[in-house]
């Protein structure tokens, strides 16, 4: 199969941060039991990717110790609480931006449906997606058919 962005002038196509962890833009799945440390995997992670995004955006439902150091030590991080999920069009498409989606699978569904969002359309904006769940089977379908890396 013939592919068509190797016939586009790069000067025309979005550059991405290089990095040796993660071919980016990614979308990511870490779904593991409680206790099991997937918000310390998370955070490992944003370590290694850190500078490849200008903001760094974490919705959770409740405060996480992890997430207030993370704040602490790495510019430009947004922790949301409350199980709030910005809309995609609060960011803008120039610059790179990690949305961390952390145990927001029982909320409502037009929650979830943002969540989806970015898992279809956030590399157009040039926003990486992740999600941290506490039950894989509950994930939704939008988010499984469209991640490139799982952690169980």
């Amino acid at each position: 199969m013939q592919n068509f962005y190797e016939s586009i002038p790069k000067s025309k196509l979005k550059k991405f941060p290089k990095n040796p962890h993660f071919e980016l833009p990614f979308r990511m799945c870490v779904a593991s039991p409680s206790g099991s440390g997937k918000s310390n995997t998370v955070l490992y992670i944003i370590a290694l990717l850190s500078k490849c995004f200008t903001k760094i955006v974490i919705c959770t439902k409740t405060n996480e110790t992890l997430y207030d150091h993370l704040k602490d030590t790495i510019d430009n991080v947004q922790v949301i609480e409350e199980g709030m999920v910005p809309a995609m069009s609060e960011y803008d498409s120039d610059t790179s931006k990690l949305i961390i989606i952390d145990d927001l699978v029982m909320e409502p569904k037009r929650t979830q449906m943002s969540v989806g969002q970015y898992f279809i359309r956030g590399q157009i904006l040039g926003s990486y997606a992740a999600t941290s769940l506490l039950t894989y089977q509950l994930k939704p379908s939008s988010i499984y058919t469209n991640e490139q890396h799982q952690r169980k």
